[in-house]
């Protein structure tokens, strides 16, 4: 060297050449003086000198430069070449900045130092690169590589401009910032990217302000931040995306700014226990397509700001339990996309959003997380996840919702404990899948909805004793297992359960649900529905709405017939099962429901396998089963149907099955308040209603028409109403027995047009009102036994009906049976066909005063008519108040036995202007074809004077009449009887006009004239031929005689005399009469013949009469004179030839009118006698 070497420099030379350390004093520290001053001349270096002792080979061969405690002058700028020495500098001040530049350096240490800066580009540092404890403007490392480590620990970096440059920096060791100090001003604090370091990175205890960029840098140990501290508020504090390492290790780390580890690739975990991570507003953690096998942020980690993690992947744990996430108004975590081992965020505080939609982890645990989300969006958030085992979310506190809408869940979802404060949606899982259960277990609440839809189950739902304030939406949601509600309160303002086409593969059960809202199950389908114990409120609506709901076993609405725990069923609000199919029960033991006016229970097009069941139930509204079909029966015990029903024609409705069919239907007591309605129903087996109470006065109580069923049967029933049956048709009995049915002033019973197979009974009964069985069609019997009824009058004040029975058109294949009744009314028969017997027996009573007591126009009996019970059977009598009509009637016999009529008119009564214009007993046109026997009838004696009581017998064709006793008419014109008996006992007066008969039965002729000449409407010949044919027939043809002379007679009788004519007519009939016996005594016209020949032969016998020519004339002979006058065609030449004068003249012409007179008769007479019949 040709320069002078001052002090310092010869003694570094001196201890470079013996492979010492040149050591100048260590009395200045560097780092803390703000000038070089404090070095004088002997304590100077120059920065060639050092350059030339680097270069120099020579010497002790790799000894170190060494050189503490002096100031380096001028800038030491090692470029190009190899630096053969290590350089080591302590305590040095270097004024300007220390540069390797294409050079190969054995290696560089700095420790306490000041460096201005630090710059090297494009060197290869064979060994290590330390620049420990030193105050360094800043440091860039260009294309630089170091085989070892590189170490800045404990230095502080104090720039304007980046401070730690290391772009491409290779290190083949570690690369340590342990407890650096780098605070920028401006630009970042370090900018490594595409860093490469074969250990590790350590930042431990580093406190760093300004940006870390570590941007595609590769770590093959792990990145140690562990109680660092990094500040870029309102930017990213650390830039690590892209980066390769063996792991993140921030324990206690204290961040101000975003960490930035998107796309990173860790191979080990990523690790922020007992961090703060601080960038309020904005990204704190970020780790966006992130790989590591870990990523935790545990034991009190704080994290202000956003924790982005999207698309991630972690291959083992997401760990964050306890840990601490405030971002108010945005995003606490973001995971969209990521995919993890295992979630675990037990017991962590998240004040933002927890958005993991789409992530993909082996497990979920939010175990005890309270997440605070205040402004009305989700709190949680992991829709279309996918979590292959369990995600748990046992004590979750949300404020905001959860939504897991989509996501894929192979094991079970728990949320028990969990408290959710959705506002107006509290749980979003529709469409989601879950291997196995999702369980809301009792300490569950949530403030907003819960959705379901479309969500599949593998397992069961299990909600039992949640609270939700909110609507439950199960719409079209899969479940593989059991539902439960049991205990649940759900709150909701409209609905609260909405569970459209749920289908669920085991129970849905909610015993002992309260749920303020309705309860939707529109098209679901389960194994079984149980609701017992549960309460459903919805006062303006439904309450439970199920149309087409299909249910493979039992429907329970009530009591569970299978368990001892009965609690009933309560419902304000409708409730609709329209169209709904139940394989087993449909049971609504105990229940309460309640929609006054309207349907508040709506079953129509049911389709029950087995009962629909109704014990002690509570019900206000109507119940409908219209068109139902039920397998088994219908079962109404103990039930109160307490009325509001739906209006109809016929009057509140309370219980509606309109053209249902079922095996039975069964009502045993309880208390209807409105009309029980089966109209059109099918029951296969019977109907049976018993020991019941049926209130709906004035209006229709029980609506039966056109049922169809076995057995018909009402037992014992109190019915405030009417009780329709019409067209009604039952394969066996129809029976009332016993009860009491009021409807006063109409028909209380109407049966008309139905069909019986087997008998009618109506029997032990009392009716307010009538009883109808118009054309009505019975297989075998129509029994009235022990009824007691009247018609009464009606509330509105319109006209009573009529009629107590009303039959017309009655068919019975057997007999009408009426016994021991009292009826007020009257029994109309009309047009009614038996082919048995019609039969009124015992103490019976039928009264309708002044009016029709029994009306049986056109009756058609095959067999006989019984009025009456025989003495010998000690049966009380029979008593009619009022008339008996059986006009037109076909009947095979009819008889009276104890039988007592009367006509007692009340001050209400029409009354006929005579008695006999209102027959008592009328068969007109009537046909008997064996006997009418009223020998045994009592007619009670009217009370108007002079005035007989009228029986018409009118056209009527029988075989035997017998008619009764006492003061009465008998109707018999038009009549055909073949034996009518003449008793002198039987009647006061008939009228026979028209009357045919062929027998009079044992009377006697006399008496047989006598009895027809008692028709007060005069002469009736016909009956006198019928009488005299009877008598031919039997060979009396004296007897016969005797009765045309009667008839002739009779008609003589009856000729007035109020004028000529009738004077001759008379007349000439009295002479007929004892002449000839009008033609019927032939004798005596010989006896006059005789006798007026006597007189005649006497008279002229003697006499000498005048010839009329003097000398042609016979001899006188005064028989053949006498003869000849007598007889008008004879002429014996007397007459003519002799000429009488005087008193003989006068005999002449009286023997000559005496003879034509008689001739006359006797022409009569013969003509009659050849005319006989």
């Amino acid at each position: 060297m040709r320069d002078r070497l001052s002090r310092a420099e010869s003694a570094l030379r001196a201890a470079v050449a013996r492979g010492g350390e040149a050591d100048l004093g260590r009395d200045i520290d560097p780092r803390s003086v703000e000038s070089a001053d404090a070095w004088d001349e002997s304590r100077t270096v120059r920065a060639r000198i050092v350059d030339e002792l680097l270069r120099d080979p020579g010497g002790v061969p790799g000894a170190a430069v060494r050189l503490t405690g002096a100031r380096i002058t001028g800038g030491l700028q090692l470029r190009y070449g190899r630096l053969e020495r290590p350089l080591r500098l302590d305590m040095c001040w270097i004024d300007d900045l220390l540069a390797l530049a294409e050079l190969t350096a054995a290696g560089v240490e700095l420790v306490r130092c000041r460096v201005p800066d630090l710059r090297a580009e494009s060197v290869d540092v064979q060994n290590a690169l330390s620049v420990r404890e030193c105050l360094v403007g800043s440091v860039s490392m260009v294309d630089t590589h170091v085989h070892r480590s590189a170490s800045f620990e404990d230095s502080r970096f104090q720039g304007h401009s980046t401070l730690f440059h290391a772009r491409n920096l290779s290190v083949g060791g570690d690369l340590l910032l342990t407890r650096a100090r780098l605070f920028a001003s401006s630009g970042e604090a370090v900018d490594a990217e595409r860093l490469r370091v074969d250990g590790g990175l350590g930042l431990v205890g580093a406190r760093v302000r300004g940006p870390i960029v570590l941007s595609g840098a590769t770590v093959a140990g792990r990145v140690d931040l562990t109680d660092a501290v990094l500040r870029n508020r309102h930017g990213v504090a650390l830039d690590a995306r892209r980066l390769v390492a063996g792991g993140v290790q921030g324990r206690g780390l204290r961040c101000s700014g975003a960490i930035d580890l998107g796309h990173a690739t860790i191979a080990g975990s990523v690790v922020f226990d007992a961090a703060v991570l601080a960038n309020p507003g904005g990204d704190a953690l970020i780790a966006s397509d992130i790989e590591a096998d870990r990523l935790e942020a545990e034991n009190g980690t704080r994290i202000l700001g956003r924790m982005l993690i999207p698309r991630g992947v972690v291959r083992d744990t997401l760990a964050l339990s306890g840990v601490e996430i405030s971002n108010p108004g945005g995003y606490a975590l973001v995971g969209i996309g990521a995919a993890v081992g295992s979630l675990v965020a037990d017991r962590a505080r998240l004040v933002g959003r927890v958005m993991l939609d789409e992530m993909e982890a082996t497990s979920v645990r939010l175990v005890g997380t309270r997440v605070t989300n205040p402004d009305d969006s989700w709190a949680v958030s992991l829709q279309s996840a996918t979590v292959r085992r369990d995600l748990n979310l046992e004590r979750l506190s949300a404020m905001g919702g959860l939504n897991i809408k989509g996501i894929r869940v192979g094991a079970a979802v728990f949320l028990s404990g969990a408290n959710l404060d959705g506002g107006y949606r509290a749980l979003a899982a529709s469409r989601a899948v879950i291997g196995e259960r999702l369980v809301l277990g009792r300490r569950f609440r949530c403030r907003g909805d819960i959705d379901l839809a479309h969500a599949d189950l593998g397992k069961s739902l299990a909600m039992d004793g949640v609270r939700v304030q909110g609507q439950l939406r199960l719409f079209q949601a899969r479940v593989r297992s059991d539902v439960l509600l049991r205990g649940a309160y759900i709150e909701a303002s409209g609905m609260g359960v909405d569970a459209i086409g749920l289908r669920v593969d085991g129970r849905f059960t909610a015993r002992g649900m309260v749920c303020d809202g309705a309860v939707r199950l529109t098209a679901a389908v389960a194994d079984s529905v149980v609701l017992t114990g549960a309460q459903i409120y919805n006062p303006d609506g439904n309450a439970l709405i199920a149309p087409r709901i299909d249910v493979r076993g039992d429907l329970v609405v009530g009591n569970d017939p299978y368990s001892t725990d009965l609690g009933g069923f309560w419902a304000d609000g409708g409730v609709v099962m329209r169209d709904g199919k139940v394989g087993g029960d449909l049971v609504f033991d105990g229940a309460e429901l309640r929609r006054p006016d309207h349907r508040a229970l709506d079953g129509t097009g049911m389709q029950v396998g087995g009962k629909v069941s109704f014990e002690r139930a509570e019900i206000e509204g109507t119940v409908s089963f219209d068109q139902a079909h039920v397998r088994r029966r219908f079962v109404l015990s103990g039930s109160t149907l307490a009325g509001h029903g739906v209006g109809s024609a016929d009057g509140s409705i309370v219980f509606s099955a309109i053209q249902a069919t079922s095996d039975e239907f069964l009502v045993d007591g309880g208390e209807f308040r409105g009309a029980l309605r089966l109209t059109g129903s099918t029951f296969s087996a019977g109907l049976s209603l018993r020991h019941a109470r049926f209130a709906a006065p004035g209006r229709t109580a029980l609506l039966l028409p056109e049922v169809r069923c076995g057995v018909f049967r009402l037992t014992r029933l109190d019915v405030d109403g009417a009780v329709v049956l019409a067209r009604t048709r039952v394969g066996g009995d129809l029976i009332l027995d016993g009860g009491r049915y009021h409807h006063p002033g109409r028909i209380a019973v109407d049966a008309a047009q139905v069909v019986v197979g087997s008998s009618f009974q109506l029997r032990d009964a009392e009716l307010t009102g009538g009883v109808a069985l118009r054309r009505a069609e019975v297989g075998f019997s129509v029994v009235l036994t022990d009824v007691h009824g009247v018609i009464g009058e009606r509330n509105d004040g319109r006209v009573p009906v009529g009629e107590i029975v009303a039959a017309a058109g009655l068919k019975v294949e057997g007999n009408l049976e009426c016994r021991d009744v009292e009826l007020t009314g009257q029994f109309s028969l009309a047009e009614v066909a038996l082919t048995g017997r019609l039969l009124v027996r015992g103490r019976t009573t039928l009264t309708n005063p002044g009016r029709t007591a029994v009306f049986a126009p056109n009756l058609q009996v095959s067999g006989a008519v019984e009025l009456g019970s025989r003495r010998s059977t000690g049966n009380g009598p029979l008593t009619i108040v009022g008339e008996v009509r059986l006009d037109r009637a076909h009947i095979g016999e009819l008889s009276c036995e104890q039988v007592t009529i009367s006509q007692d008119h009340t001050a209400d009564a029409p009354k006929a202007g005579t008695e006999q214009e209102r027959p008592l007993v009328s068969l007109h046109e009537a046909v008997v074809a064996r006997r009418i026997l009223m020998n045994d009838l009592n007619v009670a004696a009217t009370t108007a004077r002079e005035a007989r009581t009228l029986i018409d017998l009118s056209e009527l064709q029988a075989g035997t009449v017998e008619l009764p006793a006492g003061e009465i008419a008998v109707d018999l014109r038009e009549s055909e009887v073949r034996t009518l008996v003449m008793d002198p006992t039987d009647t006061s007066m008939v009228m026979l006009s028209g009357l045919t008969f062929d027998d009079p039965g044992d009377a006697d002729v006399e008496t047989a004239l006598a009895w027809l000449r008692r028709d007060p409407t005069g002469y009736q010949h016909q009956v006198y031929e019928q009488l005299a044919n009877h008598y031919r027939r039997s060979g009396d043809d004296a007897a016969a005689r005797t009765v045309l002379l009667a008839r002739l007679r009779h008609r003589r009788d009856l000729l007035g005399t109020s004028s000529l004519g009738q004077l001759l007519m008379k007349g000439w009939g009295y002479l007929q009469d004892y002449t000839v016996g009008f033609g019927y005594r032939p004798g005596l016209a010989a006896l006059w013949f005789v006798g007026l020949l006597l007189f005649g032969t006497v008279y002229f016998w003697g006499k000498e009469l005048d010839p009329v020519e003097v000398n042609v004339h016979p001899t006188f002979n005064p028989i053949g004179y006498t003869l000849d006058l007598l007889i008008p065609i004879l002429s014996l030449g007397q007459d003519a030839a002799w000429d009488p004068r005087g008193m003989d003249l006068v005999v002449a012409y009286g023997l000559v009118f005496c003879g034509a007179v008689l001739a006359t008769t006797v022409v009569a007479a013969v003509t009659r006698v050849l005319n006989r019949r």
